[in-house]
């Protein structure tokens, strides 16, 4: 579980306040372009 997750670049929100729930024995990943902010 992820509660309540914040991504920003300088002074600009990107994320605000997303909660992640990843049921147990699952797959799971997150995708996207080199930059799109996929690692905190």
């Amino acid at each position: 579980m992820v509660p309540g997750y914040c991504q920003a670049y300088g002074d600009k929100t990107v994320l605000g306040g997303i909660g992640l729930l990843i049921p147990e024995e699952s797959v799971f990943a997150l995708l996207g372009p080199k930059g799109a902010g996929k690692s905190p």
